[in-house]
Order: C-alpha cells, then sequence, then structure tokens
C-alpha cells in the first residue's frame, strides 16, 4: 500500500525550489508528487504573464518608437536594447528552470544557443544591412527571440530547443519580410493598425495562456487521483489560484486537505458552492494562512478592485447579456487577497484564528467549519513553504487529521521518555537505587503509558507499517 500523496504546486517565476524543504518533511509519510509548470515562469516578467502578453509589450514600445521618431538612430538603438534585454531574460529563464536537471559544460551552454544566435544575427543586420532591412531584420531578431521562449513555455516538457528553434527561425523570415514592408510603406496607416494588433494580443494571449496552464495543472491532478481519490494539496501563491478554480470548476473533482500559502484567491471565492453543507464536500479541510507581511496578495487585491470599478458598466441593465455572452467564452476567474486578508468568515463554512492553533469557534458535533484562515502575523510570501520545522509541527498534523496541539502534546512525551530512558541507560543495572532513578524509572513508565493509551493517528498507520523497514523522517 503506497503513503497518501501530497500536491505540490508552485506559483509565479518559480521552479519549485521549497519543494525539496517539504519533501523532506513528508519524507516516509506522504508521497509528495510537485507539479511544475512554466507557463509563468520568468525573472521579472514571470507575474507581468498573468496580466498581459511581454512579447506584446516589447514590440509595443519598439512601434510607438517607430511611429514618434524619424530618426534611424534612435530607432536602432531602442530595437537593440531591447534584444538585448529580450536575450539576457531567455538565458535567464532557461538556466534558471533546467538548473537543477543533470546538465554538464559545456553541454549546458546549448541552452543558450538559440537566444545568443538571434542577438548575434540583430547586431550583424546594423552592420551590414542599411535603411529599413536593418531596422526590419534586429526587430526580427527580437521576434524570433521572444517567439522562442514563449513556445518553450508553452509546449513544457513537449517542445525540445531544437523544434523551438526552427520554428522561431521561420518567424525571424516572416517577421523580417512583414516589418520591412511596413516600414517601406509610404504613411504610417500599416504602422498604426500593427500598433494597434499589437495592444489586442497583449490584452487577449494571457486568457489562452491561463486556459493552456490550468489545462496543464488539472491533467495532472486527475492523473494522481487515479492512484490516490483524494490527494492532498499544498499550494502556493498562483498554485494556490490554479487549484482553488479548478476544484470549483470540475464536478468529479475531489481533494483531501488543502493548505493554502501566499493565497492570491478572491476573498469572496464561492467556498459554499464546495465544502458548504449541502454541496458534495469536495475537499475535507482548508487552511488558508494569512501572512502579515505578504504583500503580493495586496497587489492582486488592489488590482482586482481595479478592475471591479473599471468594468462597472458591464454590469449596467441591459448590457449584463453581452457580458454573459462573452462569460461563455472566457472564464472569470478572480484573483484576490486572501493570502493578506483572509476568506470572508461563513459560519459553518470558513472561520478565522488569530494563530494556528484549535479553532475556537468549531464545536464537534455541532458548528465546524471546512475553511480555515490562519493568521501568521510576521510570515511573508515565501515563508511558511520554506520553513522545515513549521511544516513539520503543524502542517504534519494537519495533514494527519488532527491538531498541532495533540502533536506538541505527543512530544513533549516523547522527549520526557527519552531524557528519562538516556539517564538510566548511563547507569548500570546493579547500581544503588537512588531517587533519582527511582525518578527517571516512573517518568519513563509514565511516558510508555501515555503514548500507548493515545489515540494517535500519526504516523503508525498502515501505510507507514507496510514497509519492510521503517523510513527515515520525522
Amino acid at each position: 500500500m503506497l503513503n497518501p500523496v501530497v500536491l505540490l504546486i508552485h506559483g509565479v517565476s518559480s521552479t519549485g525550489e521549497w519543494y525539496d524543504t517539504t519533501i523532506k518533511e513528508c519524507h516516509g509519510l506522504f508521497e509528495c508528487v510537485p507539479i511544475k509548470y512554466r507557463y509563468y515562469h520568468g525573472w521579472i516578467t514571470g507575474a507581468l504573464k498573468v496580466y498581459v502578453w511581454p512579447t506584446a509589450l516589447l514590440l509595443i514600445l519598439i512601434a510607438a518608437t517607430l511611429l514618434l521618431f524619424d530618426s534611424t538612430t534612435i530607432q536602432l538603438a531602442v530595437v537593440l536594447g531591447v534584444l538585448v534585454a529580450n536575450t539576457l531574460l531567455a538565458m535567464h529563464a532557461e538556466y534558471d528552470w533546467f538548473k537543477e536537471a543533470e546538465y554538464d559544460w559545456p553541454k549546458e551552454l546549448v541552452l543558450f544557443l538559440v537566444p545568443v544566435l538571434y542577438a548575434v544575427l540583430g547586431f550583424a543586420a546594423t552592420l551590414f544591412f542599411s535603411g529599413h532591412l536593418r531596422i526590419a531584420c534586429t526587430l526580427a531578431a527580437v521576434v524570433a527571440t521572444s517567439i522562442y521562449l514563449d513556445l518553450r513555455e508553452y509546449g513544457h516538457p513537449f517542445v525540445s530547443i531544437s523544434q523551438a528553434g526552427v520554428a522561431s527561425m521561420v518567424v525571424l523570415a516572416v517577421t523580417s519580410w512583414c516589418v520591412y514592408w511596413v516600414l517601406d510603406q509610404p504613411v504610417r496607416t500599416p504602422l498604426k493598425v500593427t500598433l494597434a494588433v499589437l495592444i489586442g494580443l497583449a490584452i487577449v494571449e494571457p486568457y489562452i495562456r491561463r486556459a493552456l496552464a490550468f489545462r496543464f495543472v488539472r491533467n495532472r491532478i486527475m492523473a494522481v487521483r487515479a492512484r490516490d481519490a483524494f490527494p492532498h494539496v499544498v499550494a502556493h501563491s498562483l498554485g494556490t489560484y490554479l487549484t482553488g478554480h479548478i476544484l470549483n470548476e470540475e464536478e468529479r473533482l475531489f481533494l483531501g486537505r488543502v493548505i493554502f500559502t501566499g493565497c492570491v484567491l478572491d476573498r469572496s471565492f464561492p467556498w459554499h458552492q464546495n465544502v458548504g453543507p449541502a454541496t458534495q464536500q469536495k475537499c475535507w479541510a482548508v487552511k488558508n494562512y494569512v501572512g502579515g507581511g505578504d504583500f503580493i496578495p495586496v497587489f492582486t487585491g488592489l488590482l482586482r478592485s481595479a478592475w471591479v470599478i473599471l468594468t462597472w458598466p458591464s454590469r449596467l441593465p441591459g448590457i449584463t447579456r453581452g457580458t454573459e455572452f462573452v462569460a461563455n467564452f472566457v472564464r472569470w476567474r478572480a484573483l484576490g487577497w486572501a493570502g493578506q486578508q483572509g476568506f470572508h468568515d461563513r459560519e459553518t463554512i470558513v472561520h478565522s484564528q488569530r494563530a494556528d492553533t484549535i479553532c475556537g469557534i468549531c464545536v464537534p458535533g455541532s458548528i465546524s467549519a471546512a475553511v480555515h484562515n490562519v493568521g501568521a502575523r510576521f510570515a511573508g510570501h515565501s515563508t511558511l513553504n520554506k520553513d522545515a520545522d513549521y511544516q513539520c509541527f503543524q502542517w504534519l498534523p494537519f495533514l494527519w487529521t488532527d491538531s498541532a496541539d495533540k502533536f506538541d502534546y505527543w512530544k513533549g512525551i516523547c522527549t520526557i521518555g527519552n531524557q528519562a530512558a538516556t539517564a538510566l541507560e548511563g547507569q548500570a543495572a546493579s547500581a544503588t537505587v537512588t531517587p533519582e532513578r527511582v525518578e527517571n524509572q516512573n517518568a519513563l513508565a509514565q511516558a510508555e503509558r501515555k503514548l500507548l493509551d493515545g489515540p494517535w493517528y500519526w504516523p503508525l498507520n498502515n501505510n507507514w507499517l507496510s514497509h519492510d523497514e521503517p523510513l527515515t523522517g520525522r
């Protein structure tokens, strides 16, 4: 029999660095299954991809420069500056994602080959070409670099370096011709149309990226459920957003116990439709840590508020039909600041606690909420998912369907028993009976009695005992 499964789901600009900490703490007790997605990876640009398409932003900057300035020197300087920045971003993204893979120098240089090649082509174009052709070829190098990285992210883990390289070379050739044609026109209308199209793509592309990210994570969760019908989940940052909305949208998705850190779900997330008294109880329990020093959810929450204000006309009578029609094709999945303010309290569904202890509102057999906001006053955005001790003494009891207080009590009994046993081992069996020896014998006997009386639900479960030898770990 296998150990219960714990799914690990990271956030933006992350490769799941904190997974190692959680895997170590769960070793021998839970089987951790990391889910790594690359759709929102990237230094600086990772969080930006949630809202806009970075590739389109770079091209909008260049298109605006071409419209505003007639000086070829200024135009070329901007294009080359964007090319250098784009190349560095692509190289860093490739290295950061594969830094833990088994690459050896100089084989690791293959990761940088395509971005560097396009940078060389772009600078070569400035030396050997002139006029519009020089701008067109250099700009095409920028587009090819961005498309290469997008293909690596969109196609992870199936699109190889060579496949993305070949596809981006086709983009390079087509873009060179198109840009040259646009710049060679006697009027600026084609360039203005291009700018308008880029603005539209910058807005639309995040919905496509989001749909692919949801599909990827959903498929991974469903694959795990084939061997564990109720997997537990530890999600961080955007991982909470993906987990929450997948749970809300899937009729037949069920989870065990869920831990959220740095949560960016909206405070009004419909838990009443998922874990309420009249629902299918899609998960057993949810613990949402509210970090006092976590300002990322504040940012997403303010953007959410701004979005609500700016889109108020869409909720006017007569216009709502159009909004509902669009909603049939585009899912409105709200971001928010539940990781900073917590989900809204709701009796029998959501309760809030100041500390990570037993809920003072829940009454066994009467009032019991499935979702708990847990105050973590000094926790930042990534504090708890990197804290091994906290995970050991707070998360493990929660995953074991028990309380941290009882685990702390159990730990205290073990400590007392260990100290007494250690003291007795240092004394010979025939040694004179002393008050200290009698005290240690009584302490050891009392500790043994309390441990045997229990009840304890961890780690002595059937899964753990099914191994031929005890596994190492806490």
